[in-house]
């Protein structure tokens, strides 16, 4: 077809149209493989197909060298030219694939093997005969080859098996453990299989576990384990199962629910790393100098520690296995892990028993055994999270109703350290199922019972949006008036996170529009700090709001819209209040000198097609919104005042503008100046007042030697540093 002229889609179209007559093709083409040279065509199937992700020339070279050859100690025994299996360069290698698989598998272009040229099929429809007939057909080629009973399934089954003990074989390589040792970190890039190995050894060996065939995995020896872990560490990778540091076997089988190698592991009265490895039918025998670098043989554990000590050592974080196994949910593991020994009431660093855990997690069937074990169901954390709170706090209901049920009834008003209730912690989340059966369950009177910061249950579930909840409290007598320590109200709070359903429903029940909180932000100011334009449009909507209230700081809505540089809410509040423009904040700065200030472009143009009358004035520096564009190396904005200039036809003074100011424009996420509102560099010192704006008012060092204070001459200020969000 290609030599029609046809493009590629319309050929993988026409092939995609033709599959039982492609799979006749493929069939009769692994019917040419040669019975010497079946076990290793099957091997390079198997890892065209069953890995993690696809390999590159050099990876598959070396994966296919280490699995045919079985362990060795040394790279140089896999390397030697005595080795039949050795392949000693990728092109010879990629010769070879394409001799073994018929042109079936070859190279293709991907980045998911670090921008190397990967191996996989020429077309999906090869991969699909494989998986489904292809292998199945080997499989039975290869058992009546060797003789084997074993059924196509069983052989089949077996693939992660062989994945995983290879990837083990390679990662216990003497060298590099000794390059670890010698810290020659830099120098283990020459090992080609490393990254997949220590990226994808342990997803083989789980499937294989799953699969019935754990016992047969060469499980790596402790040293080989720290090995993995500190390859981790060295290559800084970003996993979402990063191995920790001290991890063991048991550990593994406990975190990934791995019943058969649990029960290895305890049914030795003690452990160690076995001194020999199985290679084939026969034993290679390994030396002492070698012998931390080798995988335990079958899970077979030799006698060096109490078998108690083992299943109750704790790692860094202070978790013994038990920990672990009820975390994940792992009822089987937790049984073994009961009947050797295991101690349940041990804590972890944290003061977490396993039982708190399980019920944090929503593990009820745990919860049940360790319960009917002698678990304690009051035993809390360092924070004081008992596990009613927790299971709460997670909305799992049938571990809530059972401890109720089992004794937890006399923790229904306990709360934690930050003052939450198991009310508190439901509400919080919306989980409104335990909400109610906490209030049916005598937590009635908790409706009230404000945490720490002097929030409710109905402020918390206000602040994060779960309106059902919001109207169960609010039925059941919640007042929706009360406020925070700092003055927010359920109202200001919703309005800040943008909960529009929220803000709605607590309006309509005659929540207070005009209560500010102790900022002097009310709702309209929260919404329009946030930038939530919802919300301003119901809340500008209604007529009772003024839209020209000022902050403590003199600052409107509108000044904080223009800050934020949230361009359509602006717009929306110019429409409505016009005079917004001009009102100046107490640093006589408006809603110019915000967006100019900070970068707001599109702002800038808006307010300067609005009104250009005062394009001259200044604020309490004694500068003009132009310099502080200038300052801030915004050539974009500078061009458009001189441009904007020409057009109206002013004159602009020239400020002294040569101390150029650092590129700081506002962030969210990092503290900011409430006088000239540009963003503090994280790790930057500034003052701070400890009285104003909740205690949360910081001045810039350029603002403070400048003199300009907070709101009140007699507030006394300390030195801080920025290192992240302060304030709001």
């Amino acid at each position: 077809m290609s030599n029609k002229g046809l493009s590629m889609k319309i050929i993988e179209s026409r092939i995609s149209e033709c599959p039982k007559e492609l799979d006749g093709l493929y069939e009769d083409l692994l019917k040419k493989i040669e019975n010497s040279e079946l076990r290793e065509t099957t091997i390079l199937f198997q890892w065209i197909c069953f890995t993690s992700r696809p390999l590159s020339l050099d990876e598959l070279r070396t994966a296919m060298i280490v699995h045919l050859s079985g362990p060795k100690s040394s790279l140089n025994e896999y390397e030697d030219e005595s080795n039949p299996y050795c392949i000693p360069n990728d092109r010879k290698m990629k010769k070879r694939m394409i001799y073994l698989s018929k042109g079936l598998i070859d190279i293709a272009n991907s980045d998911l093997a670090k921008d190397k040229p990967v191996i996989g099929f020429h077309y999906d429809t090869i991969k699909s005969f494989i998986l489904i007939k292809g292998l199945k057909y080997l499989y039975s080629r290869l058992a009546e080859l060797q003789g084997l009973n074993y059924l196509v399934q069983d052989l089949a089954k077996k693939t992660h098996l062989q994945l995983a003990n290879t990837c083990l074989d390679y990662l216990s390589i003497r060298k590099i453990g000794t390059m670890f040792s010698e810290k020659q970190i830099k120098s283990l890039s020459q090992f080609f299989f490393l990254d997949y190995t220590i990226e994808n050894w342990f997803t083989h060996a789980i499937k294989a576990e799953k699969d019935e065939h754990g016992e047969e995995i060469n499980w790596p020896s402790q040293d080989v384990l720290d090995i993995w872990v500190r390859t981790f560490q060295v290559q800084d990778r970003d996993a979402k199962d990063y191995p920790k540091e001290g991890i063991s076997l048991l550990y593994i089988a406990a975190e990934y629910g791995l019943p058969r190698l649990a029960e290895s592991i305890c049914r030795s009265d003690k452990q160690q790393v076995a001194t020999s490895t199985k290679i084939g039918p026969k034993r290679q025998k390994i030396t002492e100098k070698e012998k931390g670098f080798r995988k335990t043989n079958d899970c077979r554990v030799d006698i060096t520690e109490e078998q108690s000590t083992v299943i109750n050592r704790k790692d860094k974080e202070g978790n013994i296995p038990l920990h672990l196994a009820a975390l994940k949910g792992h009822l089987e593991i937790v049984k073994i892990l009961k009947r050797r020994g295991a101690e349940i009431h041990t804590t972890n660093a944290k003061h977490c028993t396993a039982f708190l855990l399980a019920a944090a997690h929503g593990h009820i069937e745990v919860v049940k055994f360790l319960y009917e074990h002698g678990a304690d169901l009051h035993t809390p954390d360092n924070n004081n999270w008992n596990p009613l709170i927790s299971a709460s706090y997670n909305g799992h209901i049938e571990v809530a109703k059972f401890l109720y049920g089992n004794g937890a009834d006399a923790d229904i008003h306990t709360a934690n350290n930050n003052g939450r209730t198991p009310l508190y912690a439901a509400s919080c989340n919306g989980h409104i199922e335990v909400a109610k059966f906490l209030y049916g369950n005598g937590a009635d009177a908790d409706i009230h019972t404000a945490n720490n910061n002097g929030r409710t249950p109905l402020y918390a579930a206000s602040c994060n949006g779960q309106i059902e909840v919001v109207k169960f409290l609010y039925e059941n007598g919640a007042d929706l008036h009360t406020t925070d320590n700092d003055g927010w109200t359920p109202l200001i709070s919703a309005s800040y996170k943008g909960h529009i359903e929220v803000v709605k429903f607590l309006y309509e029940h005659e929540a207070d529009i005009h209560t500010a909180n102790n900022n002097g932000w009310t709702p309209l100011h929260t919404a329009s700090y946030k930038g939530h334009i919802e919300v301003v449009k119901f809340l500008s909507g209604i007529s009772e709001v003024y839209a020209l209230d000022t902050d403590n700081n003199g600052r409107t809505a509108f000044f904080f819209a223009a800050m934020r540089g949230h361009n359509e809410l602006l717009r929306l509040l110019y429409t409505k209040y016009p005079s917004s423009l001009h009102i100046k904040d107490n640093y006589n700065a408006t809603p110019l000198f915000a967006a100019s200030r900070n970068g707001r472009v599109e702002i800038v143009k808006f307010l300067l097609n609005a009104d250009h009358t005062y394009i001259n004035s200044k604020d309490c520096f004694g500068r003009t919104w132009i310099c502080w564009a200038k300052r801030s190396r915004n050539s974009q904005l500078v061009d458009l005042i001189y441009q904007h200039a020409d057009t109206v036809g002013l004159q602009i003074e020239e400020d002294n503008a040569s101390a150029k100011h650092a590129l700081v424009l506002y962030d969210s996420t990092s503290a900011w100046c409430h006088v000239c509102t540009l963003s503090i560099l994280n790790g930057s010192d500034y003052y701070k007042c400890g009285i104003c704006d909740s205690g949360n008012f910081c001045i810039c060092l350029e603002c403070f030697k400048f003199g300009v204070k907070c709101q009140s001459a007699s507030h006394t200020y300390e030195l801080s540093n920025s290192k992240g969000s302060v304030g709001v």
